[in-house]
């Protein structure tokens, strides 16, 4: 749910007990980064690799520390978080974070 200060999640559980049947609670909160690259992938074309780079550097993994994980080179992916920042517009890892943080259309 896109609100007027970013996108925000509705988690809604149904209460479970004999007096409360029928009943549910809903928490709202702010939207992670995270929660909203599913959604920004889909909407922008965003590969699951390139996804799973971007991902790992919204954990604040180093481009070095991510090649490892992934068992990649370091330029393959600078070359995957290079192709992120062209399918978002954006210009570095600051930007790609505010712009997942706050992407309200695709």
């Amino acid at each position: 749910m896109f609100t007027a200060r970013g996108w925000a999640l509705l988690h809604a559980q149904p209460l479970c007990s004999a007096e409360t049947a029928g009943e549910m609670v809903i928490t709202i909160q702010t939207a992670t980064a995270e929660a909203l690259l599913p959604a920004v992938a889909a909407w922008y074309g965003i590969t699951p690799r390139e996804r799973e780079v971007v991902r790992h550097a919204l954990e604040g993994l180093a481009a070095k520390n991510i090649a490892r994980r992934l068992e990649l080179s370091q330029h393959t992916v600078n070359d995957h978080l290079g192709a992120v920042y062209r399918k978002l517009g954006v210009s570095g890892r600051e930007e790609l974070f505010a712009c997942l943080r706050h992407r309200a259309t695709p």
